[in-house]
Order: structure tokens, then sequence, then C-alpha cells
């Protein structure tokens, strides 16, 4: 799911390699209580999703101080309850077959906030707790949580490249599950 599946295209080549269909669809984070009507939609036109990948930011500059209650809200609203409605839409079928992948899109003001970006060094922290706990959560049944924290700037030809990025959450992804870690860090290598 993105907002806009053009931007999902390294993450669906790769996976299109060893499954046998992605199906990318357009949704707004912003709206989390449509998403699970959303997800059940596309359930019923591709079938059970095996994984689910959250790669979501809102963004706004704006420090401690200075930004308004309302921005940040909107901003978790779209950073950590989208990415928890989307993981409630999916769930259930995925522990009912007791096989699944939950990966989220972390960013570096996760583990190094920044002044400047409170509202998203904030969103990122939340959504990195919430990938942890779910990946306690679910640890014995056969699904699994993680997140690709990304500690730079994501620039086409650059160390943080998209194509690169999407590989990372292909290692992740491939990870065997009794092996699977809750979190790995792309430092642009």
């Amino acid at each position: 799911m993105s907002r806009n599946p053009e931007n999902l295209r390294s993450q669906i080549e790769l996976l299109s390699k060893d499954a046998s269909k992605v199906d990318p669809f357009s949704v707004d984070a912003g709206e989390p209580d449509s998403i699970a009507q959303f997800v059940q939609a596309a359930i019923g036109k591709s079938g059970n999703v095996d994984v689910l990948i959250y790669n979501v930011v809102a963004l706004a500059r704006g420090r401690p101080s200075t930004i308004q209650p309302a921005t940040l809200t909107s901003e978790l609203n779209i950073n950590v309850s989208g990415a928890l409605a989307s993981v409630r839409a999916v769930l259930p079928d995925m522990l009912q077959r007791k096989s699944g992948t939950l990966l989220f899109s972390g960013g570096g003001w996760t583990v190094y906030p920044a002044m400047e970006f409170a509202s998203i060094s904030i969103g990122k922290a939340a959504l990195r707790s919430l990938s942890l706990m779910l990946a306690e959560e679910l640890r014995d049944s056969g699904v699994r949580a993680g997140m690709v924290t990304i500690i730079g700037a994501v620039e086409a030809g650059a160390p943080f490249d998209p194509q690169k990025i999407g590989r990372s959450f292909d290692d992740l992804y491939r990870q065997p599950t009794d092996q699977f870690p809750a979190e790995i860090y792309f430092r642009g290598t």
C-alpha cells in the first residue's frame, strides 16, 4: 500500500522475483479508519497478504517548542496510527495461517532525534516502539515483525539510494524465522 504505488517499484521488483504475485494499492495512511476496509478489499482481490511493508512518512519542520499540537497529532496519525491500522487489518489472517511478515521503515531520527524535525523524530520513535513490541508479541506465532532503520537521507544514486534500501527490506524478509531480527540498520552501504 502506498499513497503513490510508483514509490514501491524497487520493493515490488525484488519481492516479485520469488513471489507469485505482488499487487501495489493506493491508500492514504492519514485515514487510518479507512485502512482496514481498504485492506479487506485488497485481500478480496489478491488473496492473502503475505508481506506488509509500511513505508510512510509525514514530515513537518519544527522544534519541539514551536510545532503545533495539531501538526504532531496529524503526523502521528500517519506515521504510527496508520501502521497500527494496517497491522490490525492483516494480522488476523496471518495469525490464522501462522505465516506472514510485517516490515516497517524507520529513520535515523528514530535513534538520533533532530531538534529541527521534532514531529518526525517523535513519530519514528513511536513507530519503532510499535514494531519492536509487535516483534516480541508475535515471536512464537509464525508471524514476523521487523524494521529497517535508515540512518541517512534517501536519495537516488547516492549511498541511501531507494534501490539499495529496497534490497535491505528484501534481505530482512529472507532471514530465517528463527533468526529474524526485530530491527536492522541501513547505513548506506
